[in-house]
């Protein structure tokens, strides 16, 4: 497997072992090897992006309210998309826990 920097921050970013990871030196794009992808796992790995997506969207939410980026209509489209994204992402991630224990 390469050591190259995208390599090294992906799996840092997106919290997937290095085992988990192909590299194809053509496309550039990591891809789960179907060995060890179960549907617990990707359920799982699922639930841990959308948590995680979540808590960004929030942030990001939580750092406009705080520049005062709420008032006026400059940020109303970005404010409620992002309130969309996240009602989205929160529904997603129940959808995912629901699969799971099933």
């Amino acid at each position: 497997m390469s050591t190259s920097p995208t390599n090294a921050s992906l799996s840092t970013a997106c919290h997937i072992p290095r085992h988990r990871l192909t590299y194809r030196r053509v496309t550039r794009h990591f891809t789960y090897t179907s060995v060890l992808a179960d549907e617990d796992t990707v359920l799982e790995e699922a639930m841990d992006n959308l948590k995680e997506a979540g808590q960004r969207i929030r942030a990001t939410q939580s750092i406009m309210r705080s520049q005062g980026m709420t008032d006026g209509e400059n940020y109303r489209d970005l404010l409620t998309r992002l309130s969309t994204a996240l009602a989205m992402t929160e529904a997603a991630y129940l959808e995912a826990r629901r699969r799971r224990d099933l």
